[in-house]
């Protein structure tokens, strides 16, 4: 099980590395999802026990820091399609695409793959609670 601080750690390291700027805070408490960008306060707020339980339960051949970092560079697509396309009229699945996109394009090569499979399978729950 990942700890908050570690969680934290590791988010504020990729924002670090790519030069932006934003906050980093544990939101368990009212966040039903692992990670969220909240855009009008610039802040990822994370739920460490989602992301537990979703790495266990879905991606447990996988590292939970690799985990972790890949949820994270999704993240961060959000931050820059939303300071590059802040249209609030657009679907969930594009708002969720482009984030997965924009993510890809700075993920470290040795995470490429996991960030793929995960893209995958976020897409494809999005995909069924939608249709």
């Amino acid at each position: 099980m990942i700890q908050d601080f570690t969680i934290t750690k590791i988010i504020k390291g990729i924002l670090q590395e790519n030069r932006i700027d934003c906050d980093v805070e544990n939101g368990a408490d009212v966040l039903n999802s692992c990670m969220a960008y909240r855009p009008f306060e610039n802040k990822i707020v994370f739920n460490n026990h989602k992301l537990n339980a979703t790495h266990h339960r879905s991606f447990k051949d996988m590292d939970v820091v690799d985990f972790v970092r890949i949820i994270a560079y999704h993240e961060i697509g959000h931050i820059i399609d939303f300071r590059t396309n802040s249209d609030l009229t657009r679907s969930r699945v594009c708002f969720e695409k482009s984030a997965w996109d924009e993510g890809l394009k700075l993920i470290p090569s040795e995470l490429k793959d996991g960030y793929i499979q995960v893209r995958e399978k976020h897409m494809e729950k999005i995909n069924l609670s939608m249709g």
